[in-house]
């Protein structure tokens, strides 16, 4: 397996990681000391940051690929 394949794979496991604890934040009952609203907006912000990280993994490995 070549180096460019395990940082891939290392960086999809890291979205998947990020979109998992954004799903927890919005619909667990862990965080129940924060306010919902703040709990939401957040929740969000990080499956947001996970959707833009799986973007930039894909057009890398498009941009790889040519």
């Amino acid at each position: 397996m070549r180096f460019d394949n395990i940082i891939r794979l290392f960086g999809i496991i890291v979205v998947v990681f990020i979109f998992v604890f954004g799903g927890v934040v919005l619909f667990s009952k862990y965080f129940t000391y924060i306010p919902s609203s703040f709990r939401t907006m957040m929740g969000i912000l990080i499956m947001l940051y996970g959707a833009y990280r799986l973007a930039t993994i894909f057009n890398k490995i498009r941009d790889d690929e040519d």
